[in-house]
């Protein structure tokens, strides 16, 4: 692994940037207090461009719908005012959710431009394919908007607008997106240089027109664990019950280069957040991007170059494989992959009063409300898929209070 960044070490303050944005690891040794093993370097036979002196800025997104999660990487080095791009790498993947197989491409598909420092992508307008927000990472930052004016398999880019940021203009601005509030829309957190706080953008517009609310500092609890430094969050529903749960790297700007991760489990309900207190979740870790690399049900991670895998183990979380047939647990889900419907099959004891069923979307969307059900043993319950675009989604079961969820693929 990368063991220093010599050009930046003279100044601790310009160190302090890099790292925020960076999505690296770059320390030799890396305690991921539990929740993430050790980094691999070129895993799933993908050859990574070594970047030495660069950083990189890794995206898992399935970019086509067919299930599996594909990676971008934005390889990039800072020269004054901005982050310059070395390289762009896209690695379609071939295989499966369980078995991922990794092409690279010679230039950027779908009409996404080459010099992206970084970028995040989210069906911001709810036409069911994704859109993609790309932000410049200058001292100066902007903030666009490319809306998917092609179809969920094969996306295609077009330039729409500029976000204002005029009320949050914090150096090297991004955004990263979930439904916090579960009222069918994607909200926002601003990453960025700012005083220590959690800044928050609720979405008051509707599912297919966004318009953020002025920002709130620290919403839902939420407290920052030091007051010198800057914050980098982005949600996940780590724990699989339904609602967004925030990781969290916490950068010292004094020293420059001291920045810790911190995981805030949201135990409120999808539609009001109440947050913990921070959790140490990894020493000099920086989140980067999260999705089910080996299709085991639970969220991996790369950061920089590497990729760590999933090593916690989630009593909420019913992992879900590829089966034809029921197998076992509380209830299954098949067929898995799904097409036009999905059944969910119970086998636990029969339940005393009618069960809350939902689905929802890997950004924390609830997206299929099945209703409220009386679940008797073999009980089976039909849910319709087939408007659903291609991709992962959340099976959720509120038993009495209990959270029991199970993942499935929709082809």
């Amino acid at each position: 692994m990368k063991t220093h960044l010599s050009p930046f070490k003279q100044n601790a303050l310009l160190v302090a940037l890099l790292m925020i944005f960076c999505f690296c690891c770059y320390q030799t040794t890396v305690s991921a207090q539990g929740f993430f093993g050790d980094p691999v370097e070129n895993p799933f036979g993908i050859t990574i461009t070594s970047s030495e002196e660069n950083l990189s800025f890794p995206v898992l997104v399935d970019i086509d719908n067919d299930g599996d999660m594909d990676l971008f990487i934005s390889h990039r080095i800072f020269v004054s005012p901005c982050w310059q791009v070395s390289s762009f790498e896209f690695y379609e993947n071939m295989g499966t959710g369980g078995t991922p197989t990794f092409e690279k491409h010679e230039g950027m598909p779908f009409g996404i431009p080459s010099n992206l420092a970084a970028f995040q992508f989210v069906d911001i307008d709810n036409d069911g394919d994704l859109d993609m927000f790309t932000f410049n990472h200058c001292w100066f930052p902007t903030v666009n908007l490319f809306e998917n004016t092609g179809t969920p398999t094969a996306p295609d880019f077009i330039y729409k607008e500029m976000v204002d940021l005029t009320l949050y203009p914090y150096p090297f601005a991004s955004l990263s997106f979930g439904d916090l509030d579960n009222d069918g829309d994607y909200d926002a957190m601003v990453n960025g240089i700012h005083p220590a706080e959690f800044t928050y953008l609720e979405n008051i517009g509707t599912p297919e027109a966004y318009d953020f609310d002025v920002p709130q500092a620290d919403p839902y609890g939420l407290e920052i664990p030091l007051e010198d430094g800057s914050e980098f969050s982005i949600f996940a529903d780590w724990d699989c019950d339904g609602d967004l749960d925030i990781f969290n790297t916490h950068i010292s700007i004094s020293t420059g280069h001291d920045f810790t991760l911190y995981y805030y489990e949201n135990i409120g309900t999808d539609e009001s957040p109440d947050f913990t207190t921070p959790v140490l979740a990894g020493e000099d870790l920086m989140v980067g991007a999260l999705g089910d690399m080996d299709g085991d049900g639970d969220m991996d991670m790369f950061a920089d170059e590497y990729y760590f895998e999933n090593i916690s183990q989630i009593p909420a979380c019913i992992s879900s494989s590829v089966d034809i047939e029921p197998t076992s647990g509380y209830f299954n889900v098949y067929p898995n992959p799904a097409s036009d419907y999905v059944s969910l099959q119970w086998l636990g004891q029969n339940t005393t009063q009618k069960i809350n069923i939902s689905v929802y979307d890997i950004y924390g969307k609830r997206v299929i409300i099945v209703g409220n059900e009386m679940l008797e043993i073999r009980k089976t319950i039909e849910i319709k898929t087939s408007e659903l675009p291609q991709g992962i989604y959340l099976l959720k079961v509120d038993l009495e209070g209990y959270i029991l969820s199970k993942s499935f693929n929709k082809l």
